[in-house]
């Protein structure tokens, strides 16, 4: 109304005290229209102290007041509502830092799965308190890519099984690295050992298992590294469950050597080589000399010894000796006659408990130990070939009277290192499987076999079955020998003294080439020569 009438009035032109009234009052629509403004900018009542004070400093300096936020907001209250957002955000920074990271580092560690890929164990102590060295490769895995670096200072592992303490094992200092869900690293360390007993249930199952597990416990310090930054983070609790994969009782063993020799004392000396093929993760290195009892047939053979055993993650050869001292000689003939057959023989080395490792810390778990592995037979037939020497005239008279020996020579090979006798001989000559003659006598002196060499024998007398099976003798001696060789069997057996060891093994071979003397060379070749 007031500009309604301001403006009606100078329009009009009406008196000059009208007209004075007039400017008056236009004065006053303007005191109006600053005030409107001011309120309309400011989108609030001026009835706050701080208004009327900016009000009257536009009205005494004759300007307008600068505004923020697009003219929303003073200057002042927009100190004040950035203080507040700093305020805020300062908040903010401290609970990430001091909560939200922590508890995202504490779930990353928890979730961590940590497994060896490979442990070995080494330089174990001979005294109490016991510790063993581990040298291993662990791998760090579901770690759900880390967007930054992390180190772990070294701490104390403590490590368990169902429960009970088996010991501790000291950490190193563990990098790494930013943006790998999975890191692989060495650790060599030490095993103090808490509880023997413990120690050697785990070792045991290990062994005879396919596989067995610890616990592992620790609380770590941790350090995150992001660009320029880093925080450290201390009592990260650390809980694993870690499986190992088993012996499985050492099943896959081959028997690759077995010899017998002699000592200075003329005693016989099984030589044993067997490899070892361990698929678990875990080694022995090294196990101490550690001692068998050698068993076949669930007798045993004698004791054997290995000075320098270690069992590899993988391929590893161990080679015993020791003294043949069978305990059933029924038992040691049938292994003899297996072995010189051809024929294969399950042979089982069983720790000896209290000598099962010169390492005390290993002698208790290590006496479960059972080393079984097939001795393959000889390859080769012992008696390659035979050289008879027969005389038409001696054959006829042989014939005339009804007894016919043959002086035979036999090459034989002694496929052992010992020097070998034959003290008596059972053995039976076959034709087309028909027994045609017989070596059955003592032998005064004994055949003189040498170790690992071939040995063509004195003449032996063969008695010829011409009273019974006259028909293959005539084939087999004279249609046969005459006109160059013959093919004839063994079978039976025969007594071998070897050192201290007296054997009586029984003896079959598939038929051999037999010549006469005079074609001998077909048979033995042209460097043998005869007696």
């Amino acid at each position: 109304c007031l500009v309604f009438s301001a403006s009606t009035i100078a329009a009009s032109g009406g008196s000059v005290h009208e007209r004075k009234h007039g400017r008056t009052a236009a004065m006053a629509v303007d005191r109006v229209r600053l005030l409107s403004n001011a309120d309309d900018d400011d989108n609030a009542n001026i009835n706050d102290a701080s208004d009327h004070d900016d009000f009257d400093k536009v009205h005494k300096e004759g300007r307008h007041l600068k505004r923020c936020c697009c003219g929303k907001l003073s200057r002042r209250q927009c100190a004040w509502l950035l203080a507040g957002l700093g305020l805020f955000g300062a908040v903010l920074l401290i609970i990430g830092y001091f909560v939200i990271i922590p508890a995202m580092v504490r779930k990353i560690v928890a979730n961590s799965k940590l497994s060896f890929e490979k442990l070995i164990l080494v330089d174990p102590d001979s005294t109490k308190p016991y510790s063993v060295g581990m040298n291993s490769t662990i791998a760090l895995g579901n770690l759900h890519t880390l967007g930054f670096g992390a180190t772990l200072y070294p701490s104390v592992m403590f490590v368990s099984m169902g429960g009970r303490p088996i010991g501790s094992l000291p950490s190193q200092l563990i990098e790494v690295p930013a943006g790998v869900t999975r890191h692989v690293f060495d650790l060599n360390s030490r095993l103090t050992i808490a509880d023997d007993a413990v120690f050697d249930e785990f070792a045991m199952t290990l062994i005879n298992s396919a596989g067995v597990s610890w616990d592992l416990a620790a609380d770590v310090t941790v350090k995150i590294s992001w660009k320029s930054l880093s925080m450290t983070m201390s009592k990260i609790p650390l809980k694993q469950h870690i499986f190992f994969r088993g012996f499985e009782g050492v099943k896959n063993i081959t028997l690759e050597v077995f010899g017998v020799s002699l000592n200075a004392q003329n005693e016989a000396i099984a030589d044993v080589t067997v490899k070892v093929l361990n698929e678990a993760i875990v080694g022995i290195d090294p196990m101490g000399a550690m001692e068998f009892d050698m068993l076949y047939e669930g007798s045993s053979m004698g004791t054997i010894r290995c000075e320098h055993a270690k069992m590899n993650v993988g391929v590893s050869e161990l080679h015993m000796s020791g003294k043949l001292q069978p305990a059933d000689q029924a038992a040691s003939d049938r292994l003899f006659s297996a072995y010189l057959t051809g024929q294969p023989s399950r042979l089982q080395s069983k720790a000896v408990n209290g000598h099962a490792s010169s390492i005390p810390l290993y002698d208790r778990f290590l006496s479960v130990l059972n080393l079984n592995a097939t001795l393959q037979g000889y390859p080769r037939p012992v008696i390659e070939t035979a050289v008879m020497v027969v005389d038409a005239k001696v054959f006829f008279e042989g014939l005339a009277s009804g007894h016919l020996g043959v002086p035979t020579q036999l090459y034989m090979e002694n496929p052992f290192a010992a020097d070998g006798f034959i003290t008596s001989s059972h053995l039976n000559v076959t034709y087309e499987g028909i027994t045609v003659g017989y070596v059955r006598h003592a032998l005064d002196p004994p055949v003189h076999l040498a170790g690992n060499a071939h040995t063509l024998t004195r003449p032996l007398l063969v008695d010829m079955a011409v009273t019974t099976e006259l028909k293959p003798v005539l084939r087999a001696m004279g249609k046969e020998i005459f006109k160059g060789s013959v093919m004839l069997g063994i079978e039976g057996y025969f007594d071998i003294q070897v050192g201290n060891i007296r054997a009586t093994p029984t003896y079959s071979q598939a038929p051999v080439r037999v010549c006469n003397s005079l074609t001998k060379s077909q048979c033995l070749g042209k460097n043998v020569t005869l007696h």
